[in-house]
């Protein structure tokens, strides 16, 4: 937690969000995705699964991705 602290704290980051993560913004929406069954994931499209968070607004987005996206959608 030290580390992790010191990092935010050189960073310019609220090192009180990470002593009270209670304080940090909650999502407009939150989703539950179940499982259909017991197990492991086996595989993961990250590539495809971080396009569908930039579109529903978590994380930023650069000009320059925003102009590739377009682009190449």
């Amino acid at each position: 937690m030290k580390k992790l602290i010191a990092m935010v704290q050189a960073q310019g980051g609220n090192v009180e969000q990470i002593k009270h993560p209670e304080t940090l913004p909650k999502a407009k929406a939150i989703f539950e995705v179940k499982a259909l069954c017991d197990g492991y994931v086996k595989e993961l499209h990250a590539l495809q699964l971080g396009t569908l968070a930039m579109q529903h607004r978590a994380g930023r987005m650069s000009k320059i991705a925003i102009l590739l996206w377009y682009r190449f959608k």
